[in-house]
């Protein structure tokens, strides 16, 4: 996949290419149906998105679920032939639906667009799949809303399952299980000394992560797959945190992961992280905890 940067005074210029429209922050089950149908369409397909992320113009506390780098990973992996990033500034952001189509949309030598049912842009998101069927430059499709449990499926609601912890539903409709990326940090050792040493994660504060609490899933070191029992939180047992950090205790295993880059998987949710009264109801628990995650290792 070839990944481009562009902005209104720098294209590029692609030939007879179907282009997906939105902003594809989760990249779930929805996102994908459009891209299927982009690809059914018979030429190559590219995926234009904006960054940074519109709404953080009005809104500063926005939280993406996807960093860029995440969104070229998997989209690589769903056959995505072109990463279109156009550069997000006011002037862009003021521009009128017919603008941004013959100023960005057109001159990428588009021959189809598909986008959901739902998509506007333009100044005040006053262009929608309807002004976009005007065009003869180009063949425009739309796709229908994508359900699941009788709700729509949308970014919204998957933010809303982080929220709950809602690891399975998450990864049924992301396709694929949900997972963060990371360089293992220093920590304050506390772990080893009640036989669950960790490899702790720094989080992003750009990006919105689950609940706190504890999970299964696997940690992901140079090729090797570990089962793990994943903890998301603020240690209030040990010694209460500023801010949330993930840790990851691989399960019967004795690895050096510091300074390494990880990936941990989250396969379910198995409780809510909380403070005990003593480390030694906390050890228990974590080997409670162990117990259950041990029986995940056919995932």
């Amino acid at each position: 996949m070839k990944v481009f940067r562009i902005s209104p005074k720098s294209l590029v210029k692609l030939d007879d290419i179907t282009l997906c429209l939105g902003y594809f922050d989760a990249l779930h089950l929805g996102h994908i149906s459009l891209i299927n149908k982009s690809k059914n369409l018979g030429r190559k397909v590219g995926v234009l998105t904006m960054d940074p992320n519109p709404s953080s113009f009005f809104n500063s506390n926005v939280k993406e679920i996807n960093s860029l780098e995440d969104k070229i990973e998997i989209l690589e992996t769903l056959g995505v032939d072109y990463f279109i990033i156009l550069e997000t500034n006011k002037d862009v952001l003021n521009m009128s639906p017919e603008s941004f189509v013959k100023e960005i949309i057109i001159p990428l030598g588009v021959k189809n667009v598909v986008s959901g049912f739902d998509y506007h842009f333009g100044k005040n998101k006053s262009g929608d799949t309807n002004f976009l069927s005007y065009y003869d430059e180009f063949d425009t499709y739309v796709c229908d809303e994508v359900d699941d449990e009788n709700e729509k499926v949308s970014t919204t609601l998957i933010k809303r399952l982080l929220n709950e912890g809602n690891i399975t539903r998450i990864n049924k409709l992301l396709t694929r299980p949900y997972q963060i990326k990371g360089k293992v940090i220093k920590g304050n050792s506390i772990g080893h000394t009640i036989g669950f040493p960790t490899a702790n994660i720094e989080l992003d504060s750009n990006k919105i992560y689950p609940k706190n609490g504890v999970y299964a899933g696997y940690l992901i070191c140079e090729g090797k797959k570990y089962l793990s029992m994943i903890n998301l939180g603020i240690h209030p047992t040990i010694k209460k945190l500023d801010k949330e950090i993930v840790e990851a205790h691989v399960i019967n295993e004795s690895i050096d992961l510091y300074d390494k880059e990880v990936t941990l998987v989250f396969i379910d949710y198995i409780r809510e992280e909380r403070k005990f009264d003593n480390l030694e109801d906390l050890v228990n628990q974590l080997k409670c905890d162990k117990k259950i995650i041990k029986s995940y290792d056919k995932f």
